[in-house]
């Protein structure tokens, strides 16, 4: 599978596979670089790294909750960028989730699964569909984060640390952030991951954003919350949202 090609085309089409289912940077000077040698991946690292710290067991937690905004940049077309604002919340021990992923332009898709049941929610219509979900939280939100490379730990090989002084989309000042820059390869020949950069930016231990870079394009995400605790557990609840419960169809 050609994976960077999914993180520019998936983005775009998650609006429709769903209802059927960068900031400038500049050097400080003190980045330092790291041996070649040293791969880090989600199983067993070599080196502790505050990705690992950070994502490396995230995603099999208990339950887990991500804010982010997502900035997508082709290089065929690099005036035109597409935002999205996503949202992602994880309850693996009761099996539900929560997916809300809102695009600057377009529909938004508001995804609820609790009790055995899919809930897509269409938010300019207060109305919802309903479907029986048989298979596991983990694969569904999988398709919105790992897929998208959000939060990635495995295949990536770690390349450079150090500090730089970076903007952030939706600041007005410059941030003086840590970071761990990686390459990946999937192990595929001819892969597109070849070439491939994935720069994690932390202040202290706290992720603040992640840029993935390829000759094809870039995709950055900032991150408003990254959290092994969801901390307002209404977000699984369908009727707060759509107004009446006549309006929840199954099909």
């Amino acid at each position: 599978m050609k994976r960077f090609i999914l993180i520019l085309l998936t983005v775009s089409i998650v609006l429709f596979s769903a209802g059927c289912a960068s900031g400038n940077e500049e050097s400080s000077g003190t980045s330092s670089a790291v041996s070649g040698d040293v791969s880090q991946q989600s199983s067993e690292p070599e080196q502790e790294t505050r990705l690992n710290k950070c994502f490396g067991e995230f995603y099999s937690q208990d339950e887990y909750y991500i804010s982010t905004n997502i900035s997508v940049v082709s290089s065929s077309s690099p005036e035109t960028v597409s935002k999205y604002a996503l949202q992602v919340a994880a309850d693996n021990k009761n099996n539900a989730a929560m997916l809300h992923m809102k695009p600057s332009q377009g529909e938004t898709v508001h995804i609820v699964i609790k009790d055995g049941f899919s809930y897509n929610i269409n938010e300019e219509t207060d109305t919802c569909t309903q479907q029986v979900f048989n298979d596991e939280v983990s694969s569904f939100t999988a398709s919105y984060t790992t897929e998208l490379y959000l939060g990635i730990t495995e295949n990536l090989q770690l390349k450079e640390t150090g500090e730089k002084e970076v903007s952030i989309e939706g600041t007005d000042k410059k941030q003086k952030l840590y970071y761990e820059k990686y390459s990946m390869n999937d192990g595929e020949e001819e892969s597109l991951s070849d070439g491939m950069s994935i720069t994690y930016y932390f202040d202290g231990e706290t992720p603040k954003m992640e840029v993935m870079e390829t000759a094809a394009g870039k995709t950055s995400f900032v991150f408003n919350e990254v959290s092994s605790k969801i901390k307002d557990h209404t977000v699984f609840n369908v009727t707060a949202v759509v107004t009446s419960s006549a309006s929840i169809v199954s099909v």
